[in-house]
């Protein structure tokens, strides 16, 4: 088959300069194309070029806005992808992901084809994005800037009025969301005990509880992908270490059970851009 092409928005200064992907939208399908085996490389968007570029593909908009006065504005984001084989262009992450199961079934199912997993693969994700990702969209919506170059910087605070004012670091909004955060995770910590039992762990000492993915044993399934994107984003956007340590604070967090998850799935399915 044809490479299939990823149009990604670019983090860094240039397409040609160290780009990297940041955005855990993209991320969750780059760790699915990589769980595939399918071969890919990027187009690197500026974030002026989203809407422009999704025309140009002849994508549809992925949402709509609704402004307070009552009229509404198309919304195009990325990821797209576009297949060449069959000369489909397809944009959300999830839709391209079950585009990718269906028409390369010789593939491994990232969303569970034919196991029945499908339906709680959506429990877990609708669960994650309610009660992790939405939290983390806040505390992330201002450091997201340092990641850009300036073309893209100046787009993004144009069209995100009050940023910086939108959670100031250490208010006490601040503080909520990640207490918030934390409790969430400490929940889904339940589930990967529940599905600990009986396997053995990933870890050198033989596997302590807890340490296997969401669905048991060594293989990583749709969940672990989902999860891992959205622990990759804060430790992008927050740094490993500074005064926006969000991330030393989540890779510790029970054990240090989610810094090894993301450090299990990116080592296995982080791929190269």
């Amino acid at each position: 088959m044809t490479q299939l092409v990823l149009y990604d928005i670019l983090g860094g200064t240039s397409a040609t300069s160290n780009p990297f992907a940041f955005a855990p939208n993209s991320w969750v399908l780059r760790y699915a194309l990589n769980f595939k085996g399918l071969k890919y490389h990027t187009e690197w968007i500026e974030y002026p070029d989203v809407e422009p570029t999704c025309k140009s593909l002849g994508v549809p908009p992925t949402d709509v806005i609704t402004f307070p006065s009552g009229t509404t504005q198309p919304f195009y984001t990325l990821p797209v992808l576009h297949d060449p084989t069959t000369n489909t262009t397809i944009p959300d992450s999830l839709a391209i992901i079950a585009y990718l199961d269906k028409t390369y079934p010789d593939t491994p199912s990232v969303l569970g084809a034919g196991t029945g997993m499908r339906g709680l693969y959506g429990m877990f994700r609708d669960m994650v994005e309610e009660e992790v990702t939405g939290k983390i969209y806040v505390i992330n919506l201002a450091p997201v800037v340092k990641l850009l170059n300036e073309r893209s910087a100046e787009y993004y605070r144009k069209t995100r009025v009050g940023l910086e004012e939108i959670n100031p670091v250490g208010s006490e909004k601040d503080k909520k969301l990640w207490e918030d955060v934390e409790a969430s995770l400490k929940r889904l910590g339940m589930w990967y005990d529940l599905a600990a039992q009986g396997y053995v762990g990933m870890g050198d000492d033989g596997g302590e509880k807890g340490e296997t993915f969401i669905a048991g044993g060594n293989e990583a399934a749709f969940p672990d992908l989902f999860l891992a994107s959205r622990l990759l984003w804060v430790r992008i956007a927050l740094g490993e270490t500074g005064v926006l340590n969000g991330w030393v604070r989540l890779k510790e967090l029970d054990g240090g059970r989610w810094g090894r998850l993301l450090e299990n799935v990116h080592a296995k399915y982080g791929g190269t851009f």
